[in-house]
């Protein structure tokens, strides 16, 4: 991350994933009305969603067990739920920052929010999941994408992107 139009990028992604650092931890409080419309392939009627309100932890395991490396019938959906600058999430994305950083994200997850490793992994998941080709060319739709894996937040993310580049002078 070499030029202030990357850097913008990767901060403008940074701001809108952790709330600009205020939200570092996924929060999977969901009442069963809200899980309907987040995932509504999962929870097509409040009834579906009723088990899994305000319980975290067994939200995270139904949504995210048996995706993203995430192993069916473990507790692999909380232990590897979204943290970190760029809300890393699943096993595929942990051990993916710690191929990166050589730090050791599988057992201990929760390093991506220490402060000591927190841009490192950021700016790791930043490029691991390809978002630099997209970065170069100026291209925030590109970056979300492949962040993300879709476009929710996009409007947010260009307006933090023209904040980064206005206060980097670009």
């Amino acid at each position: 991350i070499s030029t202030p139009l990357l850097v913008a990028h990767v901060m403008a992604q940074i701001s809108h994933e952790c709330g600009a650092g205020t939200e570092v931890s996924e929060n999977l409080n969901y009442s069963a009305a809200r899980m309907m419309p987040v995932w509504p392939s999962r929870f097509p009627t409040v009834a579906s969603a009723a088990p899994y309100a305000h319980n975290p932890r067994a939200l995270a395991n139904k949504v995210y067990n048996g995706r993203m490396g995430n192993r069916e019938g473990s507790d692999d959906g909380w232990n590897f739920r979204g943290r970190g600058a760029v809300q890393t999430t699943g096993r595929e994305g942990y051990e993916r920052l710690a191929r990166a950083t050589g730090l050791d994200a599988v057992a201990r997850p929760d390093v991506v929010n220490d402060p000591a490793h927190f841009l490192a992994c950021g700016v790791a998941d930043f490029i691991g999941c390809g978002c630099l080709p997209y970065a170069r060319r100026d291209d925030a739709r590109g970056v979300t994408r492949h962040l993300n894996g879709g476009l929710t937040g996009l409007r947010e993310r260009q307006a933090w992107l023209s904040r980064w580049k206005h206060a980097l002078g670009i």
